[in-house]
């Protein structure tokens, strides 16, 4: 038995996935070793196959009751899924550009998405998250080759906007109608939120800000107002069945608000010149100094706001993001005070301070976890 009744993973269940992944592993460098020495039509047979299999395993095992290693397999057979598309594309010679890669990722989403859904398999819908994202930023990377530089920079930020409203918005959703997604959506929208805090609290950041307000209408509308609207509807249909208090249907929506706001007004109050590149913020004026600290102290703002909702909620996962996002945050303000300052002085100064904050960090870390898990508990 690879697990018990209940479900409960054991050591067989463990040794099972390890042996699973060695034999797929050994097989794909089996077939890749060999690739070009196949025919176009066995090597399509063969990546159909696998997919199949795997698939059809992991089913067999969810009927004997082995369900987290029957989703294991779900999980196997959609990353198949997506590598054998590519494959395919490439035998055939379909993958010249990277807008037929975006094109290809689209199909993938929509064959991993709708596997995640009739089969309810939470592993699954991680992949079609990953492919959402991963089909986002090949689109993005698509349209911005042939433009500039500032045109990139924004619609980075435009779609990382977009991206975590549209996943906060579907959190809120499967809250009314799918709890068990609506843990995997809520846990990757606070993840996506944490990546563009990190983006925009960064000093070199503060340089291009004042460039999104050239963004056209056209491109910003769609990727703001479906992740919005999507929000309100679910921020709607939670209050009206009482499914979560105001404070937590509000929580997401108002700090995603209030990043698009402190991208679109705070370079125009502040009077950030639109066009300039590169260069430091310590020399450019105060404007960008206090740009630099509003968006840092919003962040700061944000991972707060996520250990609190994870702690009432006894999410462990997201306390513990949130706390790694902590970690890289006061590392990369640390690498970017030492770029920025020069001298034995004040370099070494900086070190003894850094040194005594992490050591403090740690200990204050520690008494935090400690009554986290009480709390948890």
């Amino acid at each position: 038995m690879f697990m018990s009744k209940r479900g409960d993973l054991t050591v067989t269940n463990v040794f099972a996935t390890i042996g699973i992944i060695l034999i797929t592993v050994g097989v794909l460098w089996f077939l890749a070793s060999n690739w070009h020495q196949i025919p176009a039509v066995l090597k399509v047979l063969i990546l159909a196959a696998a997919t199949v299999t795997a698939y059809f395993v992991g089913y067999k095992l969810e009927q004997q009751e082995h369900q987290k290693l029957g989703h294991t397999l779900y999980m196997l057979a959609a990353i198949l899924w997506t590598l054998s598309l590519f494959l395919i594309a490439q035998i055939f010679n379909l993958v010249a550009t990277m807008q037929a890669s975006a094109n290809i990722m689209i199909i993938a989403l929509i064959g991993t998405a709708m596997l995640a859904y009739l089969i309810q398999s939470s592993p699954v819908l991680v992949i079609a998250i990953f492919s959402f994202t991963s089909w986002v930023w090949l689109q993005t990377i698509a349209t911005i080759s042939t433009r500039s530089f500032e045109y990139a920079a924004n619609l980075i930020t435009v779609n990382q906007l977009g991206i975590t409203g549209f996943l906060f918005g579907l959190a809120l959703l499967h809250r009314v109608y799918n709890p068990t997604f609506a843990r995997v959506y809520t846990w990757w929208a606070v993840l996506s939120i944490f990546g563009l805090g990190i983006w925009l609290s960064n000093q070199s950041t503060q340089l291009i800000l004042a460039n999104f307000t050239l963004v056209p209408m056209a491109i910003l509308l769609p990727r703001l107002g479906i992740p919005a609207l999507i929000m309100a509807i679910g921020i709607y249909l939670v209050l009206q069945r009482r499914r979560i208090s105001k404070f937590d249907a509000w929580s997401g929506a108002t700090i995603w608000i209030s990043y698009i706001l402190a991208v679109t007004i705070l370079p125009v109050i502040l009077g950030l010149k639109p066009g300039r590149m590169f260069g430091s913020i310590w020399n450019l004026g105060a404007s960008y100094i206090i740009s630099w600290l509003l968006f840092n102290a919003l962040f700061i703002a944000l991972l707060l706001l996520v250990i609190n909702f994870g702690t009432r909620e006894k999410r462990t996962s997201l306390v513990y993001l949130a706390l790694w996002f902590f970690i890289v945050y006061i590392v990369a303000r640390y690498i970017g005070f030492i770029i920025n300052l020069s001298g034995y002085l004040a370099i070494s100064t900086l070190f003894i301070i850094g040194g005594i904050g992490l050591v403090v960090l740690a200990f204050l870390l520690n008494k935090f976890r400690t009554s986290t898990i009480e709390k948890l508990r």
